[in-house]
């Protein structure tokens, strides 16, 4: 499967709903319509949801293109080729594009483009109220009222089909390849001896490779199916010069040896005979008798049978005589496990980092400190300089996943109620360099006997602070962090 990414919403979307194997996808523009090559194992060109089978599909991959103007499920079937494999297309211009394909047995360069063809008729039939009706050519349509036909005509339906060609016949196979689309210049990756090699050259899409290298396998099968001359150019011959193939013919069934099926069953099978269980097969070792010396006792000879007697061996200790204590699975370290088992990694559900904040704390407390740092003392009241009044301070605290960025607020309220507090803060610590961005505000309100100049009146004082601080660590334990701001009272 594979799916379209959109960015802007950072969602996939599922193109194909199968469990065929979609490989080397290679966005192309063809003409003026943006669309989609890809390798594929699927049967058919036709996209269909379907799911997993009890065997899994193993035909040879093909080419196909996929629409994305249109998003339509027909496909365009770029190459049908059962016996070879076509692999990593690449984007040349609006009009060509290439891809490796192994189909006389080396993998070589095709090039290939989009043309029109008509793949078939239909019937139009027009009513008098405008209303169309689409059939096939070759079906009729009763009307019951032959007054409210109007017209009808036949139109062709046009589709695209891919057209071909070889431009390469290396000897070696080529095992990647990559086009700079600009400069019309391709690289591709080959394998000669021991040695692996990239090669620079320029593509020429006019060029075309009429009789190609075969391979002895390949040209046998190409030759059964017809589909190339008896006479070509296989590989591993002398000075690689023509010599035709021997045909392969299927063996009559009149030819075929009959197996004579065994007249007499034998009554021992072979002890050669191995089956597969998923239990582990108990073997038990054979024991071994140990001799052992007894000294011989002297009876007095009786008319009944003499007994023998013999001492009894001393049994040894060992680990399975011991009660060892049960296990308890609580003593034991916590791993990362869920109720299933352990946890699976799966590379389809990986995801691009996205900024996503957390809360880190929220706290109410009653205090008198300087709400952060680089906040001096002054706080604008007739004394000038002191400690805040205590108050209810309530402050939250937000952080990203990677905790690059930090975001806290908080609003401080004084016990005589006679005003308020607060302040906004964010950290930006992605880089080395740590910046912080600080904003402060800070209303009072205060009698007029308290106040110098202002009496019998209720005056308002008010304090707003900027500040910018970068901090650079210098060592481990020392840093420059100068911090400029700017107060308005």
């Amino acid at each position: 499967m594979f799916y379209l990414y959109f960015i802007n919403s950072r969602q996939p979307q599922a193109i194909t709903k199968d469990y065929y194997d979609d490989l080397d996808a290679k966005f192309v523009q063809i003409g003026n319509r943006k669309g989609i090559i890809w390798a594929s194992n699927r049967p058919d060109s036709i996209l269909t949801p379907a799911k997993m089978d009890s065997l899994p599909p193993i035909q040879n991959y093909d080419l196909f293109y996929f629409d994305l103007e249109t998003r339509s499920n027909n496909l365009i079937r770029l190459t049908h080729t059962p016996y070879s494999n076509e692999r990593q297309p690449t984007y040349i211009d609006s009009t060509y594009f290439s891809f490796l394909s192994d189909e006389n047995g080396i993998y070589n360069r095709q090039v290939g483009y989009l043309e029109d063809y008509v793949s078939h008729f239909e019937q139009v039939i027009v009513f008098s109220s405008g209303e169309e009706i689409v059939i096939h050519a070759d079906s009729t349509y009763q009307i019951i009222d032959s007054s409210t036909l109007d017209t009808s005509y036949f139109r062709p339906v046009i589709k695209q089909k891919a057209v071909n060609h070889l431009v390469t016949n290396y000897k070696n196979s080529i095992l990647e390849q990559s086009q700079a689309t600009r400069k019309n210049t391709l690289a591709q990756l080959v394998k000669e001896g021991r040695d692996y090699k990239i090669l620079v050259d320029t593509l020429n899409t006019e060029k075309r490779i009429t009789k190609p290298f075969f391979t002895y396998h390949r040209a046998a099968i190409a030759q059964r199916d017809k589909d190339m001359p008896i006479e070509t150019t296989v590989l591993g011959t002398k000075n690689n010069t023509r010599r035709p193939i021997i045909e392969i013919k299927p063996t009559p069934k009149d030819t075929v040896p009959q197996q004579k099926e065994p007249t007499e069953k034998k009554d021992k099978e072979p002890s050669n005979y191995y089956f597969q269980s998923e239990f582990d097969e108990k073997r038990e070792e054979p024991v071994k008798a140990v001799e052992q010396e007894t000294p011989a006792i002297q009876t007095e000879p009786t008319a009944e049978t003499p007994i023998e007697t013999t001492p009894e061996p001393v049994q040894e200790e060992t680990l399975a005589d011991f009660e060892l204590p049960a296990f308890d699975a609580s003593l034991t370290p916590k791993t990362a496990t869920s109720a299933k088992g352990i946890y699976d990694f799966k590379p389809g559900r990986i995801i691009p980092y996205r900024l996503r904040f957390r809360t880190d704390y929220f706290t109410t407390e009653m205090n008198n400190d300087q709400l952060f740092g680089g906040l001096n003392s002054f706080s604008g009241i007739p004394e000038d300089f002191g400690y805040p009044p205590p108050g209810i301070l309530t402050k939250v605290n937000f952080k990203d996943l990677l905790e690059d960025y930090v975001i806290e607020a908080g609003v401080r309220v004084p016990t005589s109620f006679n005003g308020y507090e607060y302040y906004f803060l964010f950290d930006d610590k992605k880089t080395r360099l740590d910046k912080r961005y600080a904003f402060y505000r800070r209303m009072l309100r205060f009698p007029a006997e308290q106040a110098r100049g202002f009496d019998g009146r209720r005056i308002e004082v008010q304090n707003i602070v900027g500040q910018f601080s970068v901090r650079y660590p210098l060592t481990s334990t020392v840093a420059f962090a100068p911090r400029p701001r700017f107060e308005w009272m």
